[in-house]
């Protein structure tokens, strides 16, 4: 006779959390592990006793991995030790250091709560919007952009995580056409590699442009639009014939006859 999977129902070390998803012609449950992971599983898996939990048996060493601003050191009386960007060492349990729950000794938290006391009068100036746009891109998971900057392992230098500091390096936006650029886009925001740019340049130094060598000449095909002053769409087309860089840069293109 068939039973029901309901919530909360437990199967070794796991325990259902969440309602079936249908795949196909499978049914499935998400289940959390004693050890805190969450995992969607086939529920023919569990209830066969296929799967009984994620594997935490055996322990799977996390000595170097980074979480946030912690480092993991060591395991130490059935804890992680951790070391943060602030220079302190602490003990962290391992599920929070897994499940993000935890991404710093403490000290981030007391900064980002002295931010909001802060005296320097900025706090609602654009400056103050882009400084903290860094921190979410490069330590929040739940960031549109943590994909392109966190989880690539881009980070935030020392001295950029206090505001005052950030500020007085990159001076005032120019205009308010500029945002912060990163020179080399796998480097990390700091001072030798971040400046004030248009967002044309930074358009320019996607690492998903097309770039086009010629002559010595390595450029966008934006870039080679606006020195040679031919549209986007005509560079692109002739690319997509199958025409050679050079055939496409140096064609000139056909002039349009006015009828009389």
């Amino acid at each position: 006779m068939y039973t029901p999977i309901m919530i909360k129902d437990r199967f070794g070390k796991w325990t259902v959390i969440g309602p079936p998803e249908y795949r196909g012609t499978n049914s499935y449950v998400l289940c959390q592990c004693d050890c805190g992971t969450k995992r969607i599983i086939p529920k023919g898996n569990i209830s066969s006793g296929k799967s009984t939990s994620c594997g935490c048996g055996v322990k799977r060493p996390l000595d170097g991995k980074r979480f946030g601003f912690l480092v993991v050191l060591c395991e130490k009386d059935k804890k992680l030790l951790c070391r943060c960007d602030c220079g302190k060492e602490k003990l962290m349990n391992r599920s929070n250091l897994t499940q993000g729950n935890a991404k710093s000794c403490g000290c981030m938290k007391t900064k980002m709560q002295s931010q909001k006391v802060t005296t320097h009068g900025l706090s609602k100036s654009s400056e103050y919007g882009i400084w903290r746009g860094m921190l979410t891109r490069c330590y929040s998971k739940n960031h549109p952009s943590y994909k392109n900057h966190g989880s690539r392992g881009i980070i935030i230098c020392d001295r950029w995580k206090r505001f005052e500091n950030f500020h007085f390096d990159m001076g005032n936006r120019p205009t308010d056409r500029h945002c912060i650029e990163r020179v080399d886009n796998d480097g990390n925001y700091d001072p030798s590699n971040c400046v004030w740019a248009t967002y044309k340049r930074q358009q320019n130094n996607r690492r998903s442009n097309v770039h086009l060598t010629y002559n010595g000449l390595t450029m966008t095909i934006s870039e080679w639009t606006d020195w040679l002053g031919m549209s986007h769409g005509l560079i692109e087309s002739r690319l997509h014939l199958g025409w050679s860089v050079e055939k496409t840069l140096t064609t000139p293109k056909r002039e349009t006859k006015k009828r009389v």
